[in-house]
């Protein structure tokens, strides 16, 4: 066994005993899936009020379609207004992003072009948390908690005497780098993994949600890796 795997098992070893890691399983745990049920209903009731609101536009243009029967069913120009709306995307379960500065509506007709933003309110626990979602957690929470595992990998060692003990083996200053970064990789890792996984199983079991097709699942596996990459950095 090379010295920096004796190291990465060394730390893992000691990390069970170490109620960080054991809090920071439990805050993946919880937050994590917890994130994606709230986002998830949100999405679903703005799901919902975008196609009461598309029904209600093609309910009228039947209605003002028959308004002209001599001109089988068309409308003229001047009292037609076309209506475009925009779903939202299947993964702003897992981060908002721009959803709340695009367009839900954009409407057409002689005058011009009008836009409407935010038309469809989010859910109350939205409204009072805020986007905390998956890639928040990540950016400020996460990396928090990256930067706790790691803060005294080195120095630590060094005021307790054991550095010096482990640099009179045989291993060099990388190899004892190397393994003390793959253990708080792992550490991050797994937890955040398991989280995920059990997040997704969540929605899939309460709201039959999956990403639908290969494209979405390759983002899904896209944001995963960046953020793993994140927060390593």
């Amino acid at each position: 066994m090379s010295a920096t795997r004796e190291i990465f098992v060394k730390e893992i070893a000691d990390s069970f005993l170490s109620r960080k890691v054991w809090l920071v399983t439990l805050l993946c745990a919880v937050l994590i899936p917890l994130s994606l049920l709230i986002h998830h209903t949100s999405k679903q009731r703005q799901d919902s009020e975008r196609n009461r609101v598309r029904q209600e536009y093609e309910e009228n243009l039947e209605l003002l379609s028959r308004e002209y029967p001599d001109f089988n069913g068309r409308i003229p120009a001047d009292e037609l207004e076309i209506h475009i709306f925009r779903d939202s995307p299947e993964l702003v379960v897992l981060g908002a992003g721009l959803e709340g500065q695009l367009p839900d509506l954009v409407k057409l007709n002689l005058e011009g072009i009008s836009v409407e933003v935010g038309q469809v309110e989010a859910s109350d626990s939205v409204s009072l948390l805020g986007t905390v979602d998956l890639l928040f957690l990540v950016q400020f929470l996460l990396s928090l908690v990256a930067i706790v595992l790691s803060f005294d990998l080195i120095c630590g060692e060094r005021e307790t005497g054991t550095l010096k003990l482990l640099l009179v083996n045989d291993v060099s200053r990388g190899q004892v780098l190397r393994g003390k970064l793959a253990s708080v990789l792992a550490l991050l890792i797994v937890p955040i993994t398991l989280s995920l996984a059990l997040g997704l199983g969540l929605l899939w079991l309460v709201g039959g949600w999956s990403p639908a097709g290969s494209e979405e699942w390759l983002r899904l596996l896209a944001l995963f890796v960046l953020s793993l990459l994140y927060l390593g950095s």
